[in-house]
């Protein structure tokens, strides 16, 4: 009696798709997504004469709901450059106990409800922790440096097409909060 290999044909197994979210501003935490859409988002806003952000790209991500609790993501990529001589950068703005992270980058112009989420980006310094009453930090982006970031948002339904809507941040520097503003069309 001869023993043959039965053989089967291999099953189709569907690639995964990830993408980054971090833990404590450093650590990869990989999400898998069902659908990318990937935008050009050109646009540099200057704060205070010499400290920039220049926005790079906009990503919005379809997550399953088994994998997460929020259904679609975006993620905003850029640089922040503290070109001044003096005195920190950070991302903030105001609150009733000082300076905070929360809400400090979303859209306007949209029933969509998008949340920042500071526990999930990337930003070292721009995002480092702060504050006390007098909105003084004593971490941020120095004089002549500057750094990566990733900016994200989630809501908690599932957002096929975002349209045109009105993004925006704040950053702060000692004494003084600006904001950010532009367009996009995220069709």
């Amino acid at each position: 009696m001869t023993l043959g290999l039965l053989g089967s044909a291999p099953s189709a197994q569907a690639k995964s798709h990830y993408f980054n979210t971090y833990r404590h501003n450093n650590q990869k935490v990989h999400k898998r997504y069902t659908s990318k859409k990937s935008y050009n988002f050109n646009k540099t806003f200057t704060f205070a004469h010499h400290d920039k952000l220049k926005m790079s790209h906009v990503y919005v991500y379809q997550v399953a709901k088994k994998d997460s609790k929020y259904r679609t993501w975006v993620k905003i990529t850029g640089t922040a450059s503290n070109q001044g001589s003096h005195g920190k950068i950070r991302f903030g703005r105001d609150s009733l106990n000082g300076l905070t992270t929360a809400g400090i980058a979303g859209f306007t112009d949209t029933t969509l409800n998008f949340t920042f989420s500071p526990a999930t980006s990337k930003s070292p310094r721009m995002l480092s922790t702060v504050t006390n009453p007098q909105n003084v930090t004593s971490n941020g982006l120095a004089p002549h440096k500057s750094e990566h970031f990733e900016l994200l948002l989630h809501a908690k339904q599932p957002v096929k097409k975002l349209g045109k809507v009105t993004f925006h941040v704040r950053v702060a520097t000692p004494g003084q909060l600006y904001q950010g503003q532009s367009s996009l069309n995220l069709n």
